[in-house]
């Protein structure tokens, strides 16, 4: 027995080394992500995975971000560009004539690869538009023509796709929604029991320690796998919130108070090579 308990303390061991390195890489990945430099810390406040209460709506959150994402309106706006193309086509008899790409990047924007190694993920059609048409009127026109059908393609993939992505956070939160209240079911009976046996075991009854200490690891089981799919809840509203581009509010924190215009003196302007009047922060604070 002590043997099988020291085994498992050295496998709880090893987690706990890993669940620590995993937050640090975590910490330094998000502080490169909102821009902060390496002189900057970042603390996260330690507490308790939030409950989530919100109830996303399913055509709610596709019609938020159908309405708020600037991937479709950029989409739709190069449409609307290339069917003025062909009126501009349409304008001149020269045989070499500019387009409207000659004045930008339309490649600027990466459009996201196809996945399909295990993981279906769809790619976008990249935008098509030279910056010089050649030939007779009637071709040109007919060549703008071509590719004003493949701009709306790209408009309507685009669309596609968002919808795509925002139902399968929407599933992917139902799905572990439905777990994890199951999982905290399970929990809370695995929790019982174990609360009962120990009761009973130190009250003298006919009870095996291996009884007991089976059921303390399996009510520890159970609310792991709680935590594991309330985790993964949070995950999909986060995901909502994103998608739809603040449309949907997953309500995980609660608001950041804001911020006073004025600034202070810094006292240590000479130490830390900050600015007169501007207060040098080495620590962001950010709610879970």
């Amino acid at each position: 027995d002590v043997d099988r308990v020291t085994v498992y303390r050295d496998l709880a061991e090893v987690r706990r080394i890993q669940a620590s390195e995993g937050v640090e890489r975590a910490l330094v990945s998000l502080k490169e992500a909102i821009g902060l430099g390496p002189e900057c810390g970042l603390f996260v406040s330690a507490d308790r995975l939030p409950e989530p209460t919100r109830m996303p709506c399913r055509s709610e959150v596709v019609a938020a971000a159908l309405a708020r994402r600037g991937e479709l309106i950029q989409a739709g706006a190069f449409a609307q560009l290339a069917c003025l193309e062909i009126d501009a086509q349409r304008a001149t008899l020269r045989l070499r004539a500019e387009t409207f790409a000659i004045a930008a990047d339309i490649h600027a924007i990466a459009v996201p690869p196809d996945v399909r190694n295990g993981e279906y993920r769809p790619g976008g059609i990249p935008p098509e538009m030279p910056a010089m048409l050649v030939g007779s009127q009637t071709q040109r026109i007919d060549h703008a023509h071509w590719l004003s059908l493949r701009a709306a393609a790209v408009a309507d993939k685009t669309r596609n796709l968002i919808v795509l992505a925002v139902e399968d956070a929407f599933l992917r939160w139902e799905e572990a929604s439905l777990k994890a209240a199951v999982a905290r079911k399970a929990a809370d009976r695995g929790e019982k029991l174990a609360e009962n046996l120990s009761k009973d075991f130190a009250g003298g009854a006919k009870v095996r320690v291996e009884d007991v200490i089976s059921a303390q690891v399996l009510a520890a089981q159970g609310r792991a796998q709680y935590f594991e799919f309330l985790h993964q809840q949070i995950l999909a509203l986060a995901d909502l919130e994103r998608m739809t581009a603040g449309g949907f509010c997953a309500g995980l924190t609660a608001a950041l108070p804001p911020t006073s215009s004025k600034t202070e003196p810094n006292k240590d302007d000479k130490n830390n090579g900050a600015a007169p009047g501007v207060t040098r922060s080495r620590y962001v604070e950010i709610p879970r």
